[in-house]
């Protein structure tokens, strides 16, 4: 057993194939990087054991695919969001993000700054109103026009569930919107006048209690059906290459509420065509309300504002966070802010002094205030 492979708790990076491994070495064959054998013994470094790894291989479109390694001991779609997230990478091909820029009011502005938090909507609230409904249906119409998915005791499994209601009722869900422009001006005229140019890593809001996931908002139709088809597709992959292990251990075999939650982190990025002007990169929260209940943690503190003549719930970065990150009496930390725009309105000037006091007496003495380059007409 060479002692210089080992188990990488956070993955190891190729860097010829970008490619996250469970090893220190590429799965791809025939990588500089990589091993020549397919079957590897490796020490465990959580427990005096020793770890068989195998060499397994998901198949995208065309001849794409992607190689991982991964341990007898657990089923193959245990580790499915890598090959999915890799495969979903190919087919958007999003340009990498400095910022994201969040539009809100000057009273909105005012309260991020000052109190360090930003808020999370409920996703049943969103500008959207069918957005939930939406991307249910895209699953929905996929389970229904593929030929296999009768063939595919998990796909089954998901079909019946659906027919039943809402797949996330079990779930918190919120998000936070922001855009990939810095100045648009008809994201100006929707939210507001202010433009606050954040650091696109969702880290950078903290550790939270739930999930979170950050992505660019997919629009195409097209694309959006491709997304599921190729998750549905690697589901199937992994019953071909489980099938041994779940004959001996049903319990091996993959979950509905497994699927669901991997899908939710899917859907929560689409929306209608028609909203693709605002170019949306968007953070998803979501709370497994059984698992925190399970485990003792509350859920983020539900709190209420008014949004279009209704009433929407939401909660903020700080709510969301680990209790053990923000303890009762700290202070929050500062918000990954780093440039603010001001819009074309009529006092941008004194707006803009404005918000440099604002950000200096709050401590974001590093922050760009600029104007937008769009005309104010009167």
């Amino acid at each position: 057993m060479p002692a210089n492979i080992y188990r990488s708790i956070a993955g190891w990076k190729c860097p010829i194939h970008g490619a996250f491994s469970n090893l220190n070495r590429c799965a791809w064959p025939d990588c500089q990087h990589g091993l020549e054998q397919s079957c590897i013994d490796v020490a465990s470094p959580m427990a005096d054991k020793i770890d068989t790894f195998r060499r397994v291989s998901w198949h995208g479109r065309g001849d794409d695919a992607f190689h991982d390694w991964q341990t007898d001991s657990m089923p193959s779609w245990f580790g499915i969001s890598r090959p999915y997230g890799y495969f979903q990478n190919r087919l958007i091909e999003n340009v990498p993000l400095d910022q994201m820029f969040h539009y809100t009011s000057v009273d909105g502005a005012l309260a991020i700054l000052q109190s360090d938090r930003l808020r999370f909507t409920d996703y049943a609230y969103l500008n959207d109103t069918q957005e939930v409904t939406y991307g249910l249906e895209v699953i929905r119409s996929m389970l229904s026009s593929d030929p296999d998915s009768a063939s595919s005791q998990a796909l089954a499994k998901l079909k019946a569930f659906m027919e039943e209601g809402d797949p996330f009722s079990p779930y918190n869900i919120y998000t936070a919107s922001f855009s990939t422009e810095a100045d648009s001006l008809s994201q100006f005229r929707l939210y507001g006048p202010i433009s606050l140019g954040f650091k696109s890593n969702p880290i950078g809001f903290g550790f939270f209690k739930g999930d979170s996931h950050f992505a660019h908002v997919v629009y195409d139709p097209e694309k959006q059906a491709e997304l599921i088809k190729t998750f549905f597709d690697l589901l199937k992959q992994s019953e071909n290459i489980d099938e041994a292990l779940i004959k001996s251990d049903e319990t091996k075999q993959i979950s509905t509420d497994s699927i669901v939650s991997h899908l939710l982190q899917i859907v929560a990025f689409f929306k209608h065509p028609a909203f693709s002007d605002e170019r949306e990169v968007r953070i998803m929260y979501s709370e497994p309300l059984e698992i925190l209940d399970k485990f003792g943690q509350e859920v983020a503190r539900r709190q209420f504002r008014t949004s279009g003549g209704l009433i929407a719930p939401f909660t903020d970065t700080s709510d969301m966070a680990r209790q053990s990150s923000t303890d009762a009496g700290e202070i929050s930390p500062k918000l990954p802010l780093k440039s603010v725009v001001i819009g074309p309105v009529a006092q941008a000037g004194a707006l803009a002094r404005g918000m440099r006091d604002l950000l200096s007496a709050q401590g974001y003495h590093d922050v760009e205030v600029s104007l937008s380059e769009t005309p104010f007409r009167t």
